[in-house]
């Protein structure tokens, strides 16, 4: 079943928003990063996506603190190639913690 996180973001200014990049749209891929170093939240989930012009990676925010333990496991144990994240919903003119909206989706088995 897929989760949808209704707000990601950081209201500090150091994160992408939607008004200035070009390349997040609904349905542009997501990349979960694990920040286990974080001294604010132990279980922090970066949400980034990758620009292909520069080629790395721009945070664009976190995945909600009451709602990351137990993906922050999953991430830790290295499987980070079993989701799937992607925007779902932009509102650039929103408060910047509600600005991306993202649903993240176990994949498929293949084999299957």
């Amino acid at each position: 079943m897929p989760t949808r996180y209704e707000s990601v973001g950081c209201d500090d200014g150091r994160f992408i928003s939607p008004k200035e990049s070009n390349q997040l749209q609904v349905g542009t891929p997501l990349r979960l990063v694990r920040e286990a170093d974080n001294r604010h939240d132990p279980d922090a989930i970066a949400v980034c996506y990758y620009d292909k012009c520069e080629e790395e990676l721009h945070h664009i925010g976190y995945i909600p603190s009451t709602h990351n333990e137990q993906l922050a496991i999953f991430l830790d144990m290295g499987w980070t190639h079993l989701f799937d994240c992607r925007i779902t919903q932009l509102r650039p003119d929103a408060h910047p913690e509600q600005q991306v909206q993202l649903v993240i989706k176990v994949k498929r088995n293949k084999e299957a």
